[in-house]
């Protein structure tokens, strides 16, 4: 569908094709009593309003709410497409983001399936690469999703953290634009801004509970 609309489409009629004609039939399938189906139409969604510059928030943010975990996880993973495009395109989103980055930190403390808490540290991966310098505004969820992501029982939900922290590394330590790919890390220093890493106790927990964590007999699949 998504190739079709591409080559298929005039510029000029895509907004009201998409508007008029395919996002009600989605919202349907939304609505689907079948999971399956949710869970897809969610995917499609996300990967619609990324290559189509459109916004659903309303529809994800409902679905965020549903009782099975792989449909939480598909509206996280969709919201993490199409928030930044809202500030992109300058809508007044400030407060329903808010609102969002809330229900997502509240997933990651509290939700007991690991699929959507991974899901909320790959959307904070996926905001900070392409909002680089949203760190310094959004520092107090950045920090919450540090501190709780580390001391997750779910080893993938580990992973991605430390997938987060290289990003914040990346963004935060001195020399890391001129630095090549495979040369040696910069030595550290403290930058200009606030450094979250140094604001979130993250040593004894990473060091004592990542390895464990990873080994094949701990694992375990929801």
């Amino acid at each position: 569908m998504l190739r079709w609309l591409r080559v298929s489409a005039e510029s000029s009629s895509l907004a009201d094709l998409v508007n008029e004609d395919l996002l009600p039939v989605l919202k349907k399938r939304v609505c689907d009593v079948r999971w399956e189906v949710l869970d897809s139409t969610l995917e499609f969604l996300g990967q619609l309003c990324e290559a189509l510059s459109c916004t659903v928030t309303p529809i994800l943010l409902e679905a965020l709410c549903d009782q099975e975990s792989y449909v939480r996880a598909s509206a996280i993973s969709a919201l993490a497409r199409t928030l930044p495009l809202s500030d992109q395109q300058g809508e007044p989103g400030n407060q329903t983001q808010e609102q969002t980055l809330g229900q997502l930190l509240h997933f990651l403390s509290q939700d007991s399936e690991g699929f959507p808490r991974r899901a909320v540290v790959q959307f904070f991966i996926n905001w900070l690469k392409t909002h680089p310098s949203s760190s310094s505004s959004s520092s107090s969820s950045l920090r919450s999703v540090l501190s709780l992501g580390s001391t997750d029982l779910d080893w993938e939900v580990k992973v991605h953290t430390l997938e987060l922290v290289e990003l914040l590394m990346e963004e935060t330590l001195p020399g890391h634009q001129e630095s090549e790919l495979g040369s040696a890390p910069p030595p550290y220093g403290g930058s200009g801004g606030t450094n979250l890493l140094t604001h979130t106790d993250l040593t004894h927990t990473l060091r004592c509970d990542a390895k464990p964590a990873l080994t094949p007999s701990n694992t375990h699949h929801n």
